[in-house]
């Protein structure tokens, strides 16, 4: 399992420096978007912290607040994501770019996560001021089939959520109240331990189904196709 992630992990990096590259050579300026201003970003430790005005005032991890609402546009031409149509069940909510190296790193995490929970746990992976272009190859390549949103000019992130860095992740519960959040990338054992003292869900190991497709003895059955857009319902 470790060599698989990994190897996933470096697949997804090698693929985030290509579209990187290609940022660059077509926005020498320094532009992550096709209108929003640039992102100033500032390595810090397995993070990048946003350097843009109004960010000082992080917010305490460990204190529950409300999730902001909001309608998101949606990711890749989708439909708009409202936030209030995750209410009664919990949401992993995490804001990621591809111009962010430890974001591209823990995709593959989020994504393995996001197949053992089996719908028990909606999971919404937020575009934050990227190039569209980019974004939409990414998730492609990588087989992202987890609910995506967009944040094109950054303003849920930076004056809703107050977030410090990149990538950020939200563990909500469901009545809406954000319980935890963490700056940095996550690892498969730490997102799977934070769900399970966080919000009381313990993701599966194996999946539980027969090859048949029928409801395996828990009385779960095998998703039929992950969604880009929308929530889980």
């Amino acid at each position: 399992m470790r060599t698989v992630l990994v190897g996933a992990g470096l697949a997804a990096a090698l693929i985030a420096g290509v579209l990187l590259a290609d940022t660059l050579a077509d926005n020498p300026g320094g532009d992550q978007t096709d209108g929003a201003a640039p992102v100033d970003v500032a390595e810090v430790g397995d993070s990048l912290a946003l350097g843009q005005g109004g960010l000082t005032d992080q917010a305490d991890p460990s204190v529950p607040e409300p999730l902001p609402e909001a309608t998101l546009a949606g990711f890749d031409g989708g439909p708009q994501v409202a936030l209030s149509s995750y209410r009664g069940s919990p949401l992993i909510v995490n804001f990621w770019a591809t111009w962010c190296a430890p974001c591209v790193a823990e995709m593959p995490a989020l994504q393995t996560v996001s197949e053992q929970l089996r719908g028990d746990v909606a999971l919404l992976g937020v575009n934050y001021q990227d190039a569209p272009s980019n974004a939409a190859t990414f998730v492609h390549d990588l087989g992202i089939t987890y609910d995506l949103a967009t944040d094109a000019d950054g303003s849920y992130l930076e004056q809703k959520i107050r977030g410090y860095g990149m990538p950020t992740t939200l563990l909500v519960d469901p009545d809406g109240t954000i319980v935890y959040r963490h700056t940095g990338p996550l690892t498969v054992e730490e997102l799977r331990s934070l769900l399970t003292e966080r919000l009381g869900v313990r993701p599966l190991d194996q999946p539980t189904v027969t090859p048949s497709g029928e409801p395996a003895a828990d009385g779960r059955s095998e998703p039929t196709g992950g969604r880009q857009n929308g929530p889980l319902r």
